[in-house]
């Protein structure tokens, strides 16, 4: 017997993708049956426990647990409706709707197979129901959530026609949208000029690096503790150390620590931190006792409106002996066996992206591990964006 499940991605899609392909072994052996811009389809030896799952992901925003696979879409509306009714609580209304993330056959309208569905449902199975419904063709986090859809007596099927079949799932879980929001903007310390990596962002990276239970996590460019924050919510036992250049960066750091532990009744210890500049911090820190440094270093100045060459040149030249110099200290604290998930600042000029020197110097000191088949990393930047973060993984040399 085999199991099927579907995995909604956030806006972060390959990044996501990458994620699931390095935590799901984890928890599971998986074959992947699709894998599109908007959803990853995964076929599995055995039952996967799907919040455990969700709680630890950053880049996914719904998990569905298959259902049925069906060869046509003849009959559709009264297929999905003897599957909800089939799975639903008995004798109560029932609250449904459908998220369709693939075009459906010609023809098929997702509102009109919804209304359809409904019909069904209170002529042929004698059920009241409500259809839930929204202007786009996929139904979001909170929709689902204050919506009745994820109770016994809800359903949201996702659609996806995959190899000229309809594979239809259920929603099982939701990302916590509100958890990663309120640390995102209701922590009482943040400093915009320092940068304001998402914590969903920070939770991927972490993921990324394959943090395990015991291991040290370093981030020496802390800024206001986001990926230590992050790091203490997903491993609550590691030992964790911050440092940065700015004084008021320390200070955000254990402000937003001391709100932490109280809003999440965290059991782990504050991080150590030191208010050091990466130039000594090998001087700061055994040498080799690092397991995993994950880090948004300084991008650089913001950047407005169009900037030109010569411009972008100085911030370059202004911004790579740190870099230069970073790479060296990662290369004396990490242990043999370790690992560095990091931002690597780029810049837009006319149609492509401009890097810093120091990025072919990587490879003087460590071997990168490609998160994506065609690049070494993955890029996160808006379209309009004038800095990109370029998310890369490298480890010491063998």
């Amino acid at each position: 017997m085999s199991y099927w499940y579907s995995f909604i991605l956030g806006r972060t899609q390959k990044l996501s993708i990458a994620e699931l392909q390095y935590v799901l072994p984890v928890h599971t052996s998986f074959s992947v049956i699709e894998s599109s811009a908007h959803f990853f389809v995964i076929e599995t030896p055995s039952p996967i426990d799907t919040k455990e799952l969700m709680r630890m992901l950053g880049g996914t925003i719904k998990i569905g647990e298959g259902l049925q696979v069906l060869p046509h879409a003849q009959n559709l509306a009264y297929e999905l409706a003897q599957i909800i009714v089939k799975r639903l609580a008995k004798e109560q209304k029932i609250y449904f709707g459908l998220s369709v993330y693939s075009p459906l056959p010609a023809g098929i309208n997702p509102f009109k197979l919804g209304l359809e569905i409904k019909t069904i449902l209170k002529e042929t199975f004698e059920h009241s129901s409500r259809l839930v419904s929204s202007r786009e063709p996929t139904l979001s986090s909170v929709v689902i959530a204050t919506n009745k859809l994820l109770s016994d007596r809800g359903a949201e099927l996702q659609l996806f026609v995959i190899k000229n079949k309809l594979y239809v799932a259920r929603t099982d879980t939701v990302q916590d949208f509100a958890d990663f929001g309120k640390r995102d903007f209701e922590r009482p310390a943040a400093d915009p000029k320092s940068g304001m990596l998402p914590p969903k962002v920070a939770r991927i990276m972490l993921n990324l690096a394959q943090v395990k239970e015991g291991e040290t996590i370093l981030d020496p460019f802390c800024g206001s503790g986001t990926i230590l924050m992050e790091a203490a919510l997903l491993r609550p036992h590691n030992k964790l150390y911050g440092s940065d250049l700015s004084a008021r960066a320390i200070k955000d750091t254990q402000i937003n620590f001391n709100w932490l532990k109280h809003e999440y009744s965290l059991v782990s210890e504050h991080p150590s931190l030191s208010q050091n500049p990466i130039e000594t911090l090998d001087a700061k820190l055994p040498h080799h006792s690092i397991d995993v440094i994950i880090t948004e270093p300084f991008l650089g100045p913001p950047l407005r409106g169009t900037t030109n060459k010569t411009s972008l040149d100085r911030i370059l030249n202004d911004l790579n002996p740190l870099y230069e110099k970073m790479l060296f200290v990662f290369s004396t604290l990490l242990k043999p066996h370790g690992r560095v998930v990091m931002v690597w600042p780029v810049f837009a000029y006319q149609k492509s992206w401009l890097d810093l020197p120091a990025f072919s110097m990587i490879k003087k000191y460590f071997d990168f591990e490609p998160l994506s088949p065609h690049s070494a990393g993955i890029l996160y930047a808006r379209p309009d964006q004038k800095v990109g973060r370029l998310i890369v993984k490298f480890k010491p040399k063998t």
